[in-house]
């Protein structure tokens, strides 16, 4: 097996099974081109209701989130 992982940007790489529920990933959401648009309280709040929404649906599970103001850490 080629242990090398190659990524190719904003896709999946391909040797990692995101569908095991053992494993642990980091999302990352970004803005493009990068500009500060979570900065509204109200916008934060939509965007935390969502994450937790696809949590409670079985989509992921979140152990911690944080809002930047270009990008949101998942």
């Amino acid at each position: 097996m080629n242990d090398k992982i190659i990524y190719r940007g904003y896709q999946r790489c391909s040797l990692i099974d995101y569908s095991d529920g053992n494993k642990a990933f980091e999302i990352t959401i970004c803005v493009k081109p990068r500009r500060a648009v979570f900065i509204s309280s109200e916008r934060n709040m939509t965007l935390i209701q969502k994450i937790l929404q696809l949590q409670d649906e079985g989509y992921w599970g979140v152990y911690v989130y944080c809002i930047m103001p270009d990008h949101v850490l998942c």
